[in-house]
């Protein structure tokens, strides 16, 4: 299955949320954020400020990238921006969690 605009655009929110969490959006993370924009087929025009406005939660997001491609894509990806500085901040780890922990799925038999 292939990502989906709206996932794709989710996917990339949720990027830049993961990179201010420090409250910094480094340069390095401003550019990892811009090739993840252009491999998923979204237009170079779409600004970091226009990825920024908050009109959904964090979970609300979460909820809206849905296909294994997507999540696998956004999990690599957001785990290898925050990184891209050489330092991984506590609350960028935390969040990281969270998109991990709101991708995995619950085991039918427990």
């Amino acid at each position: 299955m292939k990502i989906t605009q709206p996932e794709a655009l989710a996917c990339l929110k949720i990027m830049v949320r993961v990179a201010m969490a420090d409250g910094y959006l480094k340069e390095d993370e401003r550019l990892a954020i811009g090739l993840a924009s252009r491999s998923m087929g979204l237009r170079d025009e779409l600004s970091i400020e226009t990825l920024m406005v908050k009109e959904d939660s964090f979970e609300e997001l979460l909820v809206k990238v849905q296909s294994p491609e997507a999540r696998t894509a956004l999990l690599k990806a957001a785990a290898s921006m925050s990184a891209v500085d050489g330092e991984r901040s506590a609350e960028e780890q935390t969040m990281l969690d969270q998109i991990e922990a709101a991708f995995r799925v619950p085991n039918p038999g427990a």
